[in-house]
């Protein structure tokens, strides 16, 4: 389970065109918002009724009219996904979605570490309904997300592809945020999504589980320092150095130090007390 944005205003695109010609495409409703849609799989390929957020403190009717039937909508002040919403979700559309299904249970849900997933509310919901949640290691959803490593992937390239088809369609009209759940409801039920699916839980190794499975040279390796911090670094040494020699010559006496940088200069041996006496 894990959410993504959809960006409803068209990507840029390499064209081929005359030089000196004018060859963008004036959009006449640009509308650069995100949409945060929350998707639930399974390892056998199916998916869980999905959830989509709007910016509103009051959602339009046009909202519910223009999704699927199974979608859910929500609201949040700033879009995003929030503890009170992945609440409700859980709470109004999944445990029902279960139930309809007669999905037998414990089952155990994979999802990342947001706060927004990880309420002390929801944990007493899901622990009294025998739902297991697991949050994934920080910063490796990468490796460990199904959604991450196989699936959203796939729907954001159908998902430009659409908004392009949409606006030949439609006389330049853009897609509207009250039109992305019928699309994407289009394209996760397109073919080759559940193969993508179930390539993800084996890709992170959950299903059939294989530690073996995880690609890890995903993992970010600390690369060798660049030359001018390798100087940096080594000039911060040699005045950490410096400063400490100072401290030390500080409690010795003056006459005795001009003796010994002088004998040093010269490059003969010190022929004076190996031991300072002076007092600091």
């Amino acid at each position: 389970m894990d959410e993504s944005g959809f960006n409803l205003a068209p990507t840029g695109e390499l064209v081929l065109a005359p030089a000196g010609r004018h060859v963008y495409i004036e959009s006449r409703n640009s509308d650069k918002e995100n949409i945060t849609t929350l998707f639930c799989v399974n390892a056998s390929g199916c998916f869980g009724p999905p959830l989509t957020l709007y910016k509103y403190a009051r959602l339009p009717a046009v909202a519910a009219l223009s999704a699927p039937a199974h979608w859910a909508l929500g609201k949040t002040e700033s879009g995003w996904m929030t503890a009170a919403s992945f609440y409700e979700y859980i709470g109004n559309v999944f445990l029902p979605f279960l139930n309809e299904q007669k999905i037998q249970r414990p089952i155990i849900v994979f999802l990342d570490g947001h706060k927004s997933h990880l309420s002390l509310q929801l944990s007493e919901m899901c622990r009294d309904n025998g739902i297991i949640l697991v949050a994934l290691y920080p910063n490796a959803t990468h490796i460990l997300q199904p959604l991450d490593v196989a699936v959203f992937k796939a729907i954001k390239s159908r998902w430009k592809t659409y908004k392009r088809q949409w606006r030949i369609e439609h006389d330049g009209n853009e897609v509207t945020k009250f039109d992305l759940p019928s699309i994407l409801n289009k394209i996760i039920q397109e073919d080759q999504m559940p193969n993508n699916v179930v390539s993800g839980f084996r890709a992170t190794g959950i299903f059939p589980f294989n530690e073996n499975a995880v690609d890890y040279r995903k993992i970010i390796q600390r690369s060798p320092p660049p030359a001018q911090l390798l100087e940096n670094m080594q000039n911060e040494a040699q005045n950490m150095n410096l400063t400490h020699l100072m401290h030390v010559e500080s409690k010795i006496d003056p006459q005795k130090l001009e003796d010994f940088r002088a004998t040093m200069i010269e490059g003969g041996p010190w022929s004076g007390d190996v031991a300072d006496t002076s007092k600091s």
